[in-house]
């Protein structure tokens, strides 16, 4: 069984794959952010977990705010709304045209905006295993479970296994991870 003691590195090229894979986006690591800082900031958020089952078992859970959710939605789909896509403007820009925007201005429904955190979370796993697990082991993983909430009590006091990224330099998202 491999034992898997370092992640910083290897999440934050996992995660980088992802969010460029799936939705254009830039990621760098922030690690100015603690999970309480990421809590007070991001009111609303989704949360999703996934068990990595072999060749290690453990959990990785990923929280993002809701209008980076709804911001993804729209790249993934390709709806145009707060698009990242390279003919858009930036989000940013349109951030400033659509001030105060919150939750209840959301594009996409509470379902979509699971089905992309569920999905994120499984690409995330399989690249993050991909990239740790040696090309001859294979690997297993879960399900993602996708809650409309900040993540568990439980996991908040863990603060040593929470990484952080900062999407188009304006979201961060929290990465949880216990293997």
């Amino acid at each position: 069984m491999t034992m898997i003691t370092t992640v910083g590195k290897e999440m934050g090229k996992a995660m980088m794959e992802t969010l460029e894979q799936l939705a254009f986006m830039d990621v760098y690591a922030d690690n100015e952010v603690s999970i309480g800082k990421y809590l007070e900031q991001e009111e609303d958020c989704f949360t999703s977990s996934i068990d990595l089952k072999s060749p290690q078992a453990g959990t990785l859970v990923i929280s993002m705010p809701s209008i980076l959710l709804d911001t993804i939605a729209s790249v993934i789909y390709n709806d145009g709304y707060m698009s990242n896509a390279p003919e858009s403007p930036a989000v940013e820009d349109q951030d400033a045209a659509n001030p105060g925007k919150s939750k209840s201005d959301l594009k996409h429904s509470k379902e979509t905006l699971f089905d992309v955190l569920s999905e994120i979370l499984n690409t995330l796993a399989g690249n993050f295993l991909s990239i740790v697990v040696p090309e001859e082991k294979v690997f297993s993983i879960g399900f993602p479970v996708t809650v409309l909430e900040k993540p568990e009590e439980k996991l908040l006091d863990k603060t040593e296994n929470w990484l952080f990224y900062k999407l188009q330099e304006k979201f961060i998202c929290a990465v949880y991870i216990d293997i």
